[in-house]
């Protein structure tokens, strides 16, 4: 148990930080950041090359990133251009499934551009067309703001894409490959379609806790 105080204190520092309103999720960083340096130098394992191969691990991983994400937003650019945000929003009023059935597209739409783009693109991609739909049919923007958490959550398992797994193989052994990790997240990968698929049917679960907090 008294392995654990620390971790969570870090934990603890940085969601608590957002939840109090102190910090934004950035700023956020910079507290796990903090915490962590007091965690190291609690535990006396502390050291400038420590400090090094941290900030060089950090400065890697971030311009693998930068690629990834400079990909998408080129891929964002050449949609947008071509006309594709008025085809789909003209193409979902064609298609006249209804508001849960539209729902659901969206949905798929999610899970399928989560495996090529990252989710700073989706959402300037997708929400400006899907959201003005979702408010004419009387959905709760708070729900459908979950729904869409949810399904970048799954996006950063969904290969070819799929942060996690790189973030993940950034730092395993050169013998670990990117199959055994796109394995290995495959239970997880499952539970959270699970999850997603209980959030958009039961959309209570998502409201009653921000409607709590608003009553009080």
């Amino acid at each position: 148990m008294k392995e654990l105080i620390l971790p969570l204190a870090i934990a603890g520092g940085v969601l608590g930080s957002i939840y109090a309103g102190v910090a934004t999720p950035s700023e956020a960083a910079g507290v796990g950041v903090i915490l962590a340096l007091v965690s190291a130098v609690v535990n006396r394992k502390f050291s400038f090359g420590m400090m090094r191969d941290s900030l060089y691990e950090t400065l890697r991983i971030s311009c693998m990133l930068s690629w990834l994400f400079f990909g998408a937003q080129t891929i964002i650019g050449a949609y947008t251009l071509a006309g594709g945000t008025t085809f789909v929003t003209n193409a979902l009023r064609a298609l006249d499934l209804g508001p849960w059935g539209t729902v659901i597209l969206m949905n798929v739409i999610w899970v399928f551009l989560g495996c090529f783009l990252d989710w700073i693109g989706i959402l300037f991609l997708t929400v400006p067309i899907f959201l003005p739909l979702i408010l004419e049919w009387g959905f709760d923007p708070v729900w459908f703001g979950v729904v869409y958490c949810m399904n970048m959550h799954l996006s950063y398992l969904t290969p070819p894409f799929a942060p996690s797994a790189f973030y993940l193989k950034s730092i395993t052994p050169p013998e670990i490959t990117m199959t055994q990790i796109y394995k290995a997240t495959l239970p997880y990968l499952w539970w959270t379609v699970v999850a997603n698929i209980v959030t958009v049917a039961w959309p209570g679960l998502s409201l009653w806790l921000p409607k709590l907090l608003i009553r009080h």
